[in-house]
Protein backbone atom coordinates (compact mmCIF):
# COMPACT_ATOMS: atom_id res chain seq x y z
CA UNK A 1 0.00 0.00 0.00
CA UNK A 2 2.76 2.50 -0.85
CA UNK A 3 2.02 5.03 -2.50
CA UNK A 4 4.03 8.71 -3.16
CA UNK A 5 1.26 11.38 -1.42
CA UNK A 6 0.95 12.85 -5.49
CA UNK A 7 -0.70 9.56 -6.31
CA UNK A 8 -2.59 9.96 -3.44
CA UNK A 9 -3.77 13.34 -4.18
CA UNK A 10 -4.81 12.86 -8.17
CA UNK A 11 -7.01 9.97 -7.10
CA UNK A 12 -9.14 12.78 -4.56
CA UNK A 13 -12.17 13.84 -6.21
CA UNK A 14 -11.92 17.62 -6.62
CA UNK A 15 -16.12 17.54 -6.19
CA UNK A 16 -16.02 15.86 -2.74
CA UNK A 17 -13.62 17.48 -1.38
CA UNK A 18 -14.97 21.13 -2.36
CA UNK A 19 -18.35 19.99 -1.75
CA UNK A 20 -16.74 18.78 2.03
CA UNK A 21 -14.32 21.81 2.49
CA UNK A 22 -17.49 24.52 1.32
CA UNK A 23 -20.46 22.62 4.34
CA UNK A 24 -17.49 23.35 6.77
CA UNK A 25 -16.69 27.08 5.77
CA UNK A 26 -20.75 27.49 6.08
CA UNK A 27 -20.70 25.60 9.91
CA UNK A 28 -17.57 27.35 10.54
CA UNK A 29 -19.20 30.71 9.95
CA UNK A 30 -22.46 30.08 11.96
CA UNK A 31 -24.75 28.14 9.54
CA UNK A 32 -25.56 25.20 11.72
CA UNK A 33 -28.25 24.28 9.61
CA UNK A 34 -25.49 22.91 7.22
CA UNK A 35 -23.63 20.80 9.97
CA UNK A 36 -25.85 17.32 8.93
CA UNK A 37 -24.99 17.55 5.33
CA UNK A 38 -21.35 18.45 6.81
CA UNK A 39 -21.33 14.96 8.60
CA UNK A 40 -22.61 13.01 5.70
CA UNK A 41 -20.29 14.18 2.86
CA UNK A 42 -17.19 14.53 5.40
CA UNK A 43 -18.15 10.48 6.40
CA UNK A 44 -18.66 9.37 2.60
CA UNK A 45 -15.41 11.22 2.06
CA UNK A 46 -13.69 9.55 4.57
CA UNK A 47 -14.77 6.64 3.41
CA UNK A 48 -13.97 6.20 0.28
CA UNK A 49 -10.56 8.07 0.51
CA UNK A 50 -9.20 6.40 3.56
CA UNK A 51 -8.10 3.18 2.81
CA UNK A 52 -6.18 4.67 -0.70
CA UNK A 53 -3.97 6.48 1.64
CA UNK A 54 -0.63 4.98 3.23
CA UNK A 55 -0.12 4.72 7.14
CA UNK A 56 1.39 8.06 7.38
CA UNK A 57 -1.20 9.79 5.34
CA UNK A 58 -4.20 8.87 7.66
CA UNK A 59 -2.54 9.34 10.89
CA UNK A 60 -1.87 13.19 9.25
CA UNK A 61 -5.87 12.77 8.38
CA UNK A 62 -6.65 11.97 11.57
CA UNK A 63 -4.93 14.49 13.03
CA UNK A 64 -6.23 17.10 11.04
CA UNK A 65 -9.69 15.72 11.90
CA UNK A 66 -8.95 15.66 15.35
CA UNK A 67 -7.73 19.40 15.53
CA UNK A 68 -11.18 20.61 13.32
CA UNK A 69 -13.42 18.96 15.74
CA UNK A 70 -11.01 20.60 19.06
CA UNK A 71 -11.49 24.05 17.05
CA UNK A 72 -15.32 23.78 16.29
CA UNK A 73 -15.67 22.70 19.84
CA UNK A 74 -13.85 25.68 21.42
CA UNK A 75 -15.72 28.24 19.01
CA UNK A 76 -19.17 26.62 19.90
CA UNK A 77 -18.28 27.01 23.66
CA UNK A 78 -17.68 30.36 22.92
CA UNK A 79 -20.44 31.16 21.44
CA UNK A 80 -22.62 29.43 24.01
CA UNK A 81 -20.65 31.49 26.90
CA UNK A 82 -21.47 34.80 25.14
CA UNK A 83 -25.24 34.03 24.60
CA UNK A 84 -24.67 33.72 20.47
CA UNK A 85 -26.10 30.55 20.56
CA UNK A 86 -29.35 28.42 22.28
CA UNK A 87 -28.65 25.63 24.01
CA UNK A 88 -30.53 22.86 23.26
CA UNK A 89 -32.00 20.75 25.62
CA UNK A 90 -33.82 17.66 24.87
Amino acid sequence: MSQSAGQALKQLNAQDVSRTLERTMNVFQGNHEQFPELLKDAGSFLINHFRKLDRRQQYVALGVIAVGAVLLGVRLINQLEEGEVEEVTP
